[in-house]
């Protein structure tokens, strides 16, 4: 069975609208969630609609976030997304890495306090001067659901310490505020 992209986006906002999501986290919500089937990776489409239903209803996810920015600087932010669904999160948090790397020349932002994410690949593209060709945001989520179950993995007062090869610097800088 084929169903259009549209149709399903449409529903995806009428549920999200539903659950007391903002119109416009709704609309970006499920423009990530319907781009990333569109993509193949369906892993992190549509597919998560049952588990976010469940999170929801177990009272796990705020559909009315108010996100603040915990750590700022010229290059780098900490945004937390306030245990919402990471998606509108995620876009907000690209466009803000992609403003700083407009100003300054590189740019590191992550999302913590996010329970349910999108798919870490999906990154939007952003050039005001046409300096910048591609920005991506790293994530790095303080909670995630295994097999239905929310894990924390890390806060803003007790920073991940292990490193990764790439980006190990910019991450403990992020997370320690330095």
């Amino acid at each position: 069975m084929r169903v259009p992209a549209q149709r399903i986006h449409r529903q995806l906002v009428s549920v999200f609208r539903s659950w007391g999501m903002s119109e416009p986290h709704a609309t970006t919500t499920a423009e990530v969630m319907v781009e990333t089937d569109l993509r193949g990776v369906d892993s992190h489409g549509i597919s998560m609609l049952p588990t976010y239903d469940k999170e929801f209803r177990a009272g796990r996810l705020n559909m009315r976030p108010i996100w603040k920015t915990l750590r700022d600087g010229p290059a780098m932010a900490l945004v937390d997304a306030d245990a919402s669904l990471g998606h509108p999160a995620s876009v907000y948090a690209m466009n803000m890495a992609v403003d700083k790397c407009l100003a300054s020349g590189v740019a590191a932002v992550s999302v913590v306090q996010v329970p349910a994410n999108t798919a870490a690949g999906l990154s939007t593209i952003k050039s005001g001067t046409g300096d910048v060709k591609l920005a991506v945001i790293i994530l790095f989520a303080s909670m995630m659901i295994v097999s239905g179950v929310l894990v924390p993995l890390a806060s803003p007062d007790q920073p991940v310490k292990e490193k990764t090869e790439i980006g190990a610097a910019v991450k403990e800088t992020v997370l320690s505020g330095g």
